[in-house]
């Protein structure tokens, strides 16, 4: 347990249950809650925990959006996690195609992730 009184793996916990979701996901990003995201994008693409913090450091949106991508996760997961978790400047956001897409193809963001190979 943590000093919120929430187990330490609730992430593993949850993608062990099927439950990883996005609205997850979103949670943990409205509360702030980078370990959490780290290890839910962890598990949902492979990459190590590591890889995945380097990532959410390295203020590069479209890499960011790459793995949110590979997750499995709505545009709309990527953008907040741009936003609020990574804290990418607003002139360098990248939005959805459509308000609603992500705005780049499968073999694009292959490419992108291809950079990351554990």
């Amino acid at each position: 347990m943590n000093q919120d009184g929430l187990p330490v793996h609730r992430a593993a916990d949850l993608y062990e249950k099927g439950q990883l979701t996005d609205e997850q996901v979103l949670t943990a990003i409205g509360r702030g809650d980078r370990q959490f995201l780290n290890e839910a994008l962890a598990l949902k693409t492979g990459f190590s925990p590591e890889t995945v913090g380097q990532v959410l450091t390295s203020q590069s949106p479209r890499i960011l959006v790459a793995l949110c991508w590979k997750a499995g996760l709505l545009m709309r997961t990527a953008f907040q996690t741009q936003l609020k978790i990574a804290q990418i400047s607003s002139s360098e956001l990248i939005s959805a195609k459509d308000g609603l897409h992500y705005p780049f193809g499968g073999a694009e963001m292959r490419e992108i992730l291809r950079f990351l190979s554990d």
